[in-house]
């Protein structure tokens, strides 16, 4: 939404036609650009990059943005099924790299072009019970810090965005995640603040308050931060479990009652 009401023209990728086509309409009666869908779900692997790349063969990417991602609530790693541990490192990883594959070399014929990696905060120190969360994240962050020095005199651009907190679905594994706030802002809030970091600065929080949240994380001794995310992870798996368990009663509630009412309508 914050690039199209600057004026360029937009392609959405997604697992979801309806959502895509929803969003589509918003942002081209918003801001009166051109959208293009893709539909794709990145949690299946390298069968989908092929007519993806197919459908860009004629486009020309100015701005790629990799901010496809996933997140569960804290989990043991053993607890993660092998199935989801794939499908974390194909969205969270694998999107980001086949899609910086399939856009930079008409960049670099074009001597311009901007990659945005959104990473996290999180990468910054090992994270128990988001293992490969984190480590995908950190992936993200070293892996845009290599390509923008590989192309820093070809005229392209490579950010690596490191948020903390922002108020989305994501985020909302706790009794108090998705509320927004100073240190977690909207999503709209804080798109609007990240691009204005773009060309500036390589990598960056994109928004002051997590850069001063970033700042304070690097003074804390590696053990202490352990222990620390350890203990508040513990805290949110177990809250996230209880929500889980009162949302699938809640539905079982609904449906008794939908099912007891349906007779006498």
């Amino acid at each position: 939404m914050e690039l199209a009401s600057h004026g360029v023209n937009i392609v959405l990728i997604s697992r979801s036609s309806d959502k895509l086509k929803k969003v589509a309409r918003e942002i081209e009666t918003a801001s009166g650009v051109q959208t293009l869908t893709i539909k794709a779900d990145f949690g299946l692997g390298q069968e989908i990059y092929r007519p993806i790349a197919e459908k860009l063969q004629d486009v020309e990417v100015g701005i790629l943005v990799n901010n496809v991602g996933a997140m569960d609530y804290p989990q043991y790693f053993q607890d993660v099924p092998m199935e989801r541990l794939w499908q974390l490192i194909n969205i969270n990883v694998g999107a980001a790299t086949m899609m910086t594959s399939i856009v930079l070399p008409k960049m670099v014929e074009r001597k311009k072009g901007a990659i945005v990696n959104l990473s996290a905060s999180a990468s910054i120190f090992p994270n128990p019970q988001l293992a490969v969360y984190a480590a995908c994240k950190t992936y993200l962050d070293f892996f845009s810090r290599a390509l923008q020095y590989e192309y820093r005199k070809t005229g392209i651009f490579v950010q690596s965005l490191m948020p903390s907190y922002v108020a989305t679905k994501m985020t909302d594994i706790s009794a108090q995640g998705g509320r927004m706030s100073l240190l977690m802002p909207s999503a709209s809030e804080y798109a609007r603040h990240a691009v204005s970091t773009l060309g500036v600065t390589s990598r960056t929080t994109g928004y002051w308050p997590h850069a001063l949240q970033m700042w304070l994380f690097k003074k804390i001794p590696e053990k202490y931060w352990l222990w620390g995310q350890s203990t508040l992870n513990s805290a949110l798996r177990r809250q996230a479990s209880t929500r889980k368990r009162h949302r699938s009663g809640t539905r079982k509630i609904s449906s008794a009652k939908l099912s007891v009412a349906s007779p006498t309508s």
